[in-house]
């Protein structure tokens, strides 16, 4: 299946779709639960996937009663004790394919990230896999209003806006059911990538699914 508006430019999610990260922020947040004394599991995190952290964060303190205070400890906790300790075991490989699919699609259309990650991991993440120079646009959740991520449209919204370019003429590519809706509340085509890295998400609700990379750029291209 085709967009029915031509496309004119391409939002890459950034976890789980061009660095194989998802799964490296489930074992950060299952840490990070443990360390903070409200455990969660496996199953139960991939299902926030998408979601910003800061929001996963604070429907847990809400469900255990404790302070909002704590949501900032957590995040620092997340990032500077537990993601750093993960990648220097794990390593942050890019998504099969997902390197030449950005610098074919680069040469032909402005192409911009809009991930539920914060700046400095982005930054950091596209970094190690040679992709800084291709994505110039990089919408992070730390431009938003608290509160207004995935699934919220905001976030494609900005990214839209930054590149200059109608929604209508946007793809995204999403692996997540949270990103998925979120590009179609912006009005946008949406690409579901279904990855093993990325856990049980239901994206029948994109334009359409695929589980190979090198897909995309056939059907951007149509």
């Amino acid at each position: 299946m085709s967009a029915t508006a031509p496309i004119k430019a391409v939002i890459f999610d950034m976890d789980g779709v061009l660095t194989d990260s998802q799964g490296l922020h489930v074992l950060a947040e299952i840490e990070t639960t443990a360390h903070f004394g409200m455990p969660m599991t496996k199953e139960e995190l991939e299902k926030e996937a998408g979601r910003p952290d800061r929001m996963g964060m604070q429907d847990l303190v809400i469900r255990h009663g404790k302070s909002f205070h704590l949501v900032d400890e957590m995040m620092r906790y997340k990032y500077d004790v537990a993601m750093p300790r993960i990648l220097a075991s794990e390593g942050l490989p890019a998504i099969p394919g997902a390197i030449e699919v950005v610098k074919t699609l680069a040469k032909k259309y402005p192409c911009a990230v809009a991930s539920s990650s914060p700046h400095t991991f982005i930054t950091f993440a596209l970094g190690k896999i040679g992709l800084l120079d291709f994505l110039s646009v990089r919408i992070s959740i730390d431009d938003l209003p608290e509160g207004r991520g995935k699934p919220n449209p905001d976030i494609f919204l900005f990214a839209a806006k930054t590149l200059g370019v109608d929604p209508k003429q946007c793809a995204v590519i999403e692996d997540a059911a949270h990103g998925v809706a979120a590009a179609k509340a912006a009005g946008m085509f949406c690409i579901g990538l279904q990855s093993p890295h990325s856990g049980e998400q239901d994206l029948t609700a994109a334009d359409v699914v695929i589980s190979d990379m090198k897909e995309i750029t056939n059907i951007i291209n149509k």
